[in-house]
């Protein structure tokens, strides 16, 4: 009999949390003019002003928060609990007689830290145990851009990828980042729906003159190029450029490029010896994240095996794991092993095997040869006496024979 009131207690617990309904949290924001948390300001254990989250939730009353130790006290009135927090705190537990127990946890939404007499704003929904099918896709570039999602701030993805688990209907975004326009705007999502979205941000351009003593030169931004030198329409921020003239050394430099900036002006100077001389393509390999060139950090190569462009010269390269190379750019592609990584493919590099053999045996001959001449050298220096006596003769000079030249060369002039 206990055994099969303890199999129906079971099952009614099961069946409860299956159809339980659960809280989740929708949008964590700051709210810079609420000055609630320094007008009633509240004090932690040590003293120092708390922090305040206001925790709305639609239709919803009896909210406990579980955990006394994250938060100081709190309130409830018209559908808003006030929390307050310490600082240091930034999850916050939280339980309801009807809904399954959940979270806040604030450094998820960017907010690792919680700053004194500021107040947030959180906003809870309530939803069925349903799981939702309808799956958003979004692919951001450039990497680094910042996301907000149905007004929530989205945590950085090292991918540029984000995905969101989605209830049917409307929702917005906005990506920004630094030297870019803001894009922002609506997606419609339906029931059990899978959508991916591309949004890629542009770049803010500025018209910037570029002067060059050569005519129908080029000008290359970040390796890109935009056409030859005069008004032309470049992209705001920090970049790195190259001016590029036939029969002429390239020139290059890195620039800030912004609005009504003062004209860029170059001067090529003639290349006697060659008649092209411009970046060779440079293979560097390396299981490293990044990569730089005379410490300087190489924004052209993302991955193992990325090509870059490096004019002709003397270079330290090196990685944030700690590898360090000196290489020298000639006129011909090259690879670069940074970290021992081997290659895709290695069709385009110039070491092919061939040529690694022929080095190779050059080396060896020459080895043998020094070889050969240090014994010899050594077996002629070595010396030794019987009674005193040298047993080698000692070395005479050729004075007389040089002498002799002299002479000889006198009487000629003589006759």
């Amino acid at each position: 009999m206990n055994r099969i009131l303890s199999l129906v207690f079971c099952f009614a617990v099961a069946t409860c949390v299956a159809t339980a309904q659960s809280l989740s949290v929708k949008n964590v924001t700051l709210l810079p003019k609420d000055r609630t948390a320094l007008d009633n300001p509240c004090l932690d254990s040590n003293g120092d002003t708390c922090a305040l989250i206001k925790i709305k939730v639609t239709g919803v009353e009896g909210l406990e928060f579980l955990n006394k130790s994250q938060y100081v006290r709190y309130s409830y009135s018209d559908g808003m609990y006030m929390v307050y927090v310490p600082t240091i705190s930034r999850r916050l537990d939280y339980g309801h007689s009807d809904y399954l127990p959940g979270q806040i946890d604030m450094g998820e939404y960017g907010y690792r830290r919680l700053r004194a007499g500021k107040t947030y704003l959180v906003q809870i929904e309530a939803s069925s145990g349903k799981k939702e099918n309808s799956i958003l896709v979004l692919k951001v570039n450039p990497l680094g851009a910042r996301v907000l999602f149905d007004e929530s701030r989205v945590g950085l993805s090292s991918t540029g990828i984000y995905e969101f688990t989605l209830p049917e209907g409307s929702h917005t975004y906005t990506v920004t980042m630094d030297d870019y326009k803001p894009l922002d705007g609506m997606i419609q999502v339906s029931k059990n729906e899978n959508k991916t979205i591309a949004l890629n941000l542009e770049p803010i351009m500025h018209k910037v003159k570029v002067n060059c003593n050569v005519s129908k030169a080029h000008v290359f931004v970040d390796n890109v190029d935009f056409g030859e030198a005069g008004i032309l329409s470049l992209p705001q921020g920090n970049h790195h450029i190259r001016i590029q003239g036939d029969g002429y050394i390239d020139v290059e430099e890195d620039v800030t490029i912004m609005s009504n900036m003062v004209p860029l002006s170059y001067s090529l100077k003639k290349n006697k010896n060659v008649k092209e001389i411009h970046a060779i393509p440079v293979r560097i390999f390396t299981k490293a994240s990044r990569v730089f060139k005379n410490k300087k950090e190489i924004r052209d190569w993302s991955k193992d095996g990325d090509k870059i462009l490096m004019m002709p010269g003397v270079y330290e390269l090196s990685d944030n794991d700690g590898h360090l190379m000196r290489i020298e750019v000639g006129t011909e592609p090259m690879d670069v092993y940074l970290s021992g990584s081997k290659p895709i493919d290695n069709s385009e590099s110039t070491n092919t095997n061939k040529e690694k053999e022929e080095v190779k045996n050059k080396y060896s001959q020459k080895t043998y040869y020094n070889s050969y001449l240090q014994q010899r050298n050594t077996n002629n220096s070595r010396s030794y006496t019987r009674d005193g006596v040298s047993a080698y003769p000692n070395r005479r000079t050729n004075t007389s024979s040089r002498s002799n030249y002299q002479n000889g060369n006198n009487r000629n002039r003589t006759r």
